[in-house]
């Protein structure tokens, strides 16, 4: 989310700052962490937030994880991408 020095969201296509609420998710952990049932207690979470803009007619996510922190955390390791081949029936590549 870009706040261009104001906590108001300003829409990612058109830079409008006609944004209306459509839905708060709240806080959510990432999706892909894949943990095991005690790190959940510890599980980062991050708020989501879905927008519309009045001007271009975009829907939105508006706030924004830090790249090196979803990437870190939701990153596909070959042992992972094995263990999700092997468990669809997959052989992974070599």
């Amino acid at each position: 989310m870009d706040l261009r020095g104001s906590n108001q969201p300003v829409c990612a296509f058109c830079d409008s700052k006609r944004l209306g609420l459509v839905m708060d998710f709240g806080e959510v952990g990432l999706a892909g962490a894949f943990l095991k049932p005690e790190q959940f207690a510890t599980e980062r979470t991050f708020p989501m937030r879905l927008h519309f803009c009045k001007d271009c007619y975009a829907v939105q996510v508006t706030d924004k994880v830090p790249a090196d922190v979803m990437f870190e955390t939701t990153s596909i390791s070959p042992r992972r991408s094995a263990l999700c081949a092997t468990t669809l029936g997959n052989t992974p590549p070599r």
